[in-house]
């Protein structure tokens, strides 16, 4: 508890610090930037300790901490007193603004601190690589860090969330088997807040935009799709065997009538993430991945898509406010908005850091908000066409420029697999699937949607803005026609056809938000967003990127992800138009009917939440705790844990520890993971995945094996030398893969450092 308090009040200092700078930059935000204020100090804590570390100026250090805060402190103090009157005035008068965004953040802060405190275990799936990734960033001093699993190598994985959390758990004296958790129920708090704020700021004034503003932060944390409603079906029986094959979802065979209120199959909430399949005779065809925020809070994975989630969003709400602010494009606006912009470019290229799949997306929101405001001034006859199309390829270019060349210390060091783009030549998703996925959207967006499109209609649609809709839209379609015909890929009439209605809506959407920029702004940015959200569903039927795997999962993945975020984001304030907007008796009445079915679908998908918190609180047995490694006592590994402890105290940089090599999604590697020594080689698919070439690996699993097993001090003696190894590590693991551990040769070469319950750390003399 005492943990959990440090870090929280870490957090909210430095997003009162910042708070002025937020006000600055984010003049048209309904809350005036306070859902910016905490991103956008951890981000710029992280930036300015990473390029100093980078640069080998400032470690990665408490007082290197220390140094950068007080830089960027200062800075936001002498904004904050340069604009002190104008920020108290408006902080007096919106008191009640501030209180609604920051519940904004507790309450799922709380909510998921309190969850993760039920289920802690870092134990499963990736998370003894996320482990891993978060303990290496937070004790580099220099960076790029070492890869714990690969000494000697630097990280080539996009680790900037990581080093988010592991420096404010720095900040906070907490350790990384807490801090991992504590970063979970964070990045949903802090996403939760960036979603209210934007949700707020995209409906005119009034007393709604608290519930639009709450609508998009429940949309985005606690929204599952249709899968969950399918899933309490199963527990009370209903629905036919025909009708269960007609869905086509893998291991949703039948009624499961356990008894319960809910599934009893293990890990059963995993069906809703895996929906999207083409079967045959029970093989998948087309395996996808399309995760959405509550089932990685569930999961407690700490990846790139979940640390980065308040970031992605954090860049919507900077577009939103530089939009909502009014100013069109122009030589003007750009001497004005330097600072603005600048922020805006690195802020989008941050997100190349934290998730690299969010990077594209990023540029193109930026890019986004030049064309409207661009389109603003043309379309008002405020600044000719001629100074726009100059103003904007100026800034478009430098936007991209600052998204780019700060961070090539990184990118200097990211060896990735990825071969490219190719168009999809495996099977479409299915229309079912798509609409278990994507219908609850498409429910609760309808309504607002339809209604927004009407309203900008009769204010008047410009053919250019037409036009320019629809080029927009055909740009990527064209591509894939291209490309397609150029590659013989089968099928093409069928995959036109099956992302029709997505183009349609697209297309509409950003009709609709060309011609309502600058009359109907709040709305305007509503149908972008849901444009946008539109053609990332579309875009994995027609593209994928081409990495280790060789087929679309990934794809499927990262760019559903994004337009779960971004249709969650227009959730709120399209419930406030589709209310707003439903005029007359019929249409009321209209409106009535489609409330009382969305609120019980509504009622229906939070079965999904609850049976599958419930489900997994049951999974742990322990006492509740936020500390993930407390469960080696309870399994019987507690002299692991000493282990781990120890090697923590004493572990110095440029220290390389030995154990057993296994497999991925395994236990091994283990204790390098957490206590972030490095280890000759752990977890090699991983390795295949995040590098070029698997050469980098060779000979180590061998060399390890022959340390355990050799009967020669001389080849013992080369070993310790070649690796530069400090640490031996003999446990339960090592004697189970290599048989028999020369335990007397290490002694006699070794000095035993430790040993405790079945475990042994041999020490370099």
């Amino acid at each position: 508890m005492g943990e959990a308090l440090r870090w929280l009040a870490v957090v909210e200092g430095l997003g009162v610090l910042a708070f002025p700078l937020a006000f600055s930059l984010a003049p048209g935000l309904r809350d005036r930037g306070w859902c910016l204020a905490k991103p956008l100090a951890l981000l710029t804590t992280t930036l300015l300790l990473w390029w100093g570390a980078s640069l080998h100026i400032l470690p990665n250090t408490r007082w290197g901490l220390g140094v950068v805060i007080a830089v960027w402190g200062v800075g936001a103090l002498a904004v904050g007193w340069r604009r002190h009157r104008e920020i108290k005035a408006w902080t007096r008068a919106h008191w009640s603004t501030l209180l609604a965004v920051e519940g904004a953040f507790l309450v799922p802060f709380a909510m998921w601190s309190l969850y993760r405190a039920y289920t802690p275990d870092i134990v499963h799936t990736e998370q003894p690589m996320d482990l891993m990734l978060y303990t290496v960033v937070g004790r580099a001093r220099w960076f790029p860090p070492e890869d714990s699993w690969l000494a000697g190598m630097p990280v080539s994985y996009y680790y900037g969330g990581y080093l988010v959390y592991a420096l404010l758990g720095k900040l906070a004296g907490v350790v990384n088997s807490v801090g991992y958790n504590l970063a979970l129920s964070t990045s949903a708090g802090l996403a939760g807040m960036v979603a209210f704020g934007v949700g707020a700021s995209l409906v005119p004034g009034g007393g709604a935009w608290p519930l639009a503003g709450a609508g998009s932060t429940l949309a985005l944390l606690f929204l599952p799709n249709l899968e969950g409603a399918l899933e309490l079906g199963r527990v009370l029986g209903l629905g036919s065997p025909s009708f269960w094959q007609a869905v086509e979802i893998k291991d949703l065979s039948g009624p499961n009538l356990s008894g319960r209120w809910y599934p009893t199959e293990g890990w059963w909430w995993w069906r809703a993430t895996r929906v999207i399949d083409t079967l045959q005779d029970g093989r998948s065809l087309d395996y996808t991945i399309h995760e959405f925020p509550l089932f990685s809070f569930l999961l407690g994975d700490l990846h790139p898509h979940v640390s980065a989630l308040p970031f992605l969003l954090g860049a919507v709400a900077l577009s939103v406010g530089l939009v909502r602010a009014g100013e069109p494009l122009s030589w003007g606006w750009l001497r004005r908005n330097p600072y603005t912009l600048g922020v805006l470019g690195v802020w989008t290229g941050a997100l190349g850091f934290l998730n690299a799949w969010d990077l594209p997306l990023g540029l193109i929101i930026a890019w986004g908000v030049l064309l409207l405001l661009g389109w603003r001034g043309v379309a008002g006859g405020q600044v000719s066409p001629k100074e726009t199309v100059l103003v904007g390829v100026a800034s478009a270019l430098a936007l991209a420029v600052l998204a780019v060349v700060p961070f090539l210390p990184f990118y200097a060091h990211l060896d990735t697999r990825v071969q490219g783009i190719l168009p999809v030549r495996g099977p479409v998703s299915q229309g079912k699937h798509l609409l278990i996925v994507w219908g609850q959207f498409g429910v609760l967006l309808l309504p607002g949607v339809v209604g927004g499109l009407i309203r900008v209609v009769r204010g008047g649609v410009r053919l250019e803005g037409a036009l320019l809709a629809v080029l927009l839209v055909a740009l990527p379609l064209v591509a894939w026609v291209a490309s397609a015909v150029v590659l013989n890929v089968p099928g093409k009439g069928e995959r036109l056809v099956h992302v029709l209605p997505f183009l349609l809506i697209g297309g509409v959407a950003l009709m609709g938000a060309l011609s309502g920029v600058g009359r109907e702004t709040p709305l305007a940015l509503l149908l972008a967003l849901v444009g946008l959200g539109a053609l990332l569903v579309m875009g994995p039927e027609l593209f994928y990127i081409v990495d280790t795997f060789g087929t679309r999962m990934n794809t499927v993945f990262k760019l559903s992800y994004q337009g779960w975020a971004v249709l969650a984001l227009a959730t709120g304030p399209a419930l406030y138009y589709g209310k707003r907007l439903a005029q007359g008796r019929f249409l009321h009445s209209l409106w009535g009917v489609w409330a009382v079915l969305a609120g019980v679908m509504v009622a229906l998908l939070f079965y999904y939440p609850l049976a599958g918190a419930v489900s997994r609180v049951q999974e742990s047995p322990g006492p509740p705790t936020l500390d993930g490694l407390a469960y080696l006592e309870r399994v019987g590994r507690r002299g692991e844990r000493e282990v781990i402890a120890w090697l923590r105290s004493v572990g110095r940089p440029g220290d390389v520890l030995v154990e057993a090599v296994g497999d991925d999604y395994s236990d091994y590697g283990f204790i390098s993971a957490a206590t972030g020594i490095p280890t000759l080689l752990n977890w090699p698919g991983h390795q295949v995945q995040w590098r070029r070439t698997p050469r980098v690996m060779d000979g180590r699993a061998e060399a390890v094996q022959a340390l355990y097993t050799t009967t020669s001090e001389e080849e013992l003696r080369s070993l310790l030398e070649r690796y530069r190894i400090t640490y031996v590590v003999v446990g339960p693991r090592e004697r189970s893969k290599y048989g028999r551990v020369n335990e007397a040769l290490l002694g006699q070469v070794l000095q035993k450092a430790l040993e405790t319950d079945g475990y042994a750390v041999y020490q370099r003399r």
